[in-house]
């Protein structure tokens, strides 16, 4: 005859733990009856990790170890063992992440409060296997910070994948900028709402090129975090202010300069982090030569988008195609022009938007003969002219639509084809 048993009792009083069922009946049999062989099975840790930090589990026996604990405790709280029985995965990780203190079976959360918009805000991502998300700037900043400064990440060598949802640079995250106003200044930090949210990939240097490789990039993000948290606005990891282009200045190596500096510098033409700012508006002619130099410099043509033959035909600008003052036929055409001209007037002239003799307002009439030059000598390059130091001299100016003027009338056919025009002829 043969000496038959049951399957649990040949494997010492335990049965295989494939699903999480099996696991918390086993779990609350080990406590409750108690069978101390109930977990012997264990097949998986079945994702549950030590606690928030995500930090896995060393093996199956550290889990059953931490399990037995939680279950231990709840028995102590007035569970039942089929309360314990149907605990779910999430009231399982909470438990091991917060601990059993004063949990009872009528205030533990139910699942839909273990979540990042449930009273909790528990974040326990790694769930069904499943990988962190990151969709800001702010959170991937916030998750680098720890990975080097606290030991449970342990230079996230330890498979806790928090940074598993971010391992391509030229992903972009959305981050802080800035918003601009009707005019296209920047609104101040007093506006009731002056910042706006961009989605950008950022970037390995000040022309705009997508960094190489991960490794590259994540040498490039310690830095830029330990330059933020050198600055009392951000020590301790904390960026829930941190702007865009202060991260942008930082990734690059530079020294730490707050969001206002760098909107100074990109209006100066000393910084340009066009993926960030955009296409600008210029205001006045060292804007608009500014931004084609930084263009002839490597920037994309995007950013001269705002530059159209309506802005440059009126103040502060007055570009003409030909010197019978006729505007730009088209944007496109404008651009070449500009860029044409901007370029020779750099190479030929040794000029620069940064030396040149700029008016200090933005509208004014420019009176100063200096400035008036400047002036006259992109406008000369426009017409398809080479460069000149001073190709429109007073008193007497060929290029009458400056600041506005008017076609000299010399004739009596200059006086009838002027007054067809302006009864709209």
């Amino acid at each position: 005859a043969y000496n038959w048993c049951r399957l649990d009792n040949c494997s010492g009083g335990s049965s295989p733990i494939n699903t999480w069922s099996d696991l918390m009946k086993a779990a609350a049999d080990y406590v409750f009856t108690p069978n101390t062989n109930a977990l012997n099975q264990l097949q998986d840790v079945f994702y549950l990790r030590k606690g928030i930090t995500a930090q896995p589990f060393a093996d199956k026996d550290e889990m059953k170890t931490k399990l037995i604990a939680v279950v231990t405790d709840l028995q102590t709280n007035g569970f039942t063992q089929t309360q314990v029985e149907g605990l779910s995965w999430r009231q399982v990780q909470y438990l091991m992440d917060v601990g059993t203190a004063g949990i009872t079976p009528t205030n533990l959360p139910v699942n839909s409060d273990i979540a990042p918009t449930g009273s909790t805000g528990k974040d326990y991502w790694w769930e069904n296997g499943g990988t962190k998300t990151i969709s800001t700037w702010q959170e991937l900043l916030e998750i680098q910070y720890h990975i080097i400064n606290d030991s449970y990440f342990a230079g996230d060598n330890d498979n806790s994948g928090w940074r598993s949802g971010y391992n391509n640079p030229a992903t972009a995250l959305t981050g802080k900028v800035r918003d601009k106003d009707g005019d296209g200044n920047w609104k101040p930090t007093t506006d009731p709402n002056p910042f706006t949210t961009k989605a950008v990939a950022l970037r390995k240097n000040g022309t705009g090129d997508n960094f190489d490789t991960l490794v590259q990039f994540d040498t490039a993000l310690n830095t830029a975090i330990s330059t933020l948290t050198g600055d009392p606005a951000y020590a301790g990891g904390g960026f829930a202010n941190v702007s865009l282009l202060e991260i942008q200045h930082a990734l690059l190596g530079q020294p730490y300069k707050s969001e206002s500096d760098l909107m100074d510098d990109t209006a100066a033409g000393t910084i340009n982090y066009w993926w960030i700012t955009g296409a600008s508006t210029p205001k006045n002619l060292q804007e608009l030569v500014t931004l084609v130099e930084q263009v002839l410099d490597g920037a994309p043509e995007d950013l001269l988008d705002n530059v159209t033959v309506e802005l440059v035909s009126k103040a502060p600008f007055w570009l003409r195609a030909d010197s019978a003052g006729t505007v730009f036929g088209s944007d496109a055409a404008l651009r070449t022009a500009l860029k044409t001209a901007v370029g020779t007037w750099r190479a030929q002239g040794g000029n620069s938007s940064a030396t040149a003799p700029w008016p200090a307002a933005t509208n004014t009439n420019w009176s100063d003969p200096a400035t008036r030059q400047v002036w006259s000598q992109l406008q000369n390059l426009l017409l398809g002219n080479g460069y000149n130091g001073d190709p429109d001299p007073g008193p007497t100016y060929a290029f009458w639509w400056y600041a506005d003027g008017h076609k000299p009338i010399t004739n009596l056919e200059e006086l009838l084809e002027a007054a067809w025009n302006s009864w709209g002829g």
